[in-house]
């Protein structure tokens, strides 16, 4: 989904990225999604609150017009940028 969305592949592996927000402690869970389009598993897990990356306007947007969402009535919160000015990856990758 990530390269599907930003049109490029992450630096850092699915598994990398979901320990270093584990490692917070803000969830319980973190599932990433393989369709931009497709948020049936939210029926199976029910979370509490839903949580994209700061830059992910078009899939917070997708989320927030799902039939889960409307059902459950649940927060779809964007993440804040850390440093964005000195971590932005058109400034990491140059």
């Amino acid at each position: 989904t990530v390269e599907k969305l930003k049109q490029y592949k992450p630096k850092y592996s699915q598994e990398i990225r979901k320990s270093f927000l584990a490692s917070y402690g803000i969830s319980d869970v973190f599932i990433s999604s393989d369709t931009v389009s497709s948020w049936d598993i939210l029926y199976t897990i029910l979370p509490d609150a839903i949580l994209v990356g700061y830059d992910q306007d078009t899939l917070r947007e997708s989320i927030l017009q799902s039939k889960f969402v409307v059902d459950y009535i649940v927060p779809v919160y964007k993440a804040l940028p850390y440093k964005e000015n000195t971590y932005k990856n058109s400034l990491l990758n140059n």
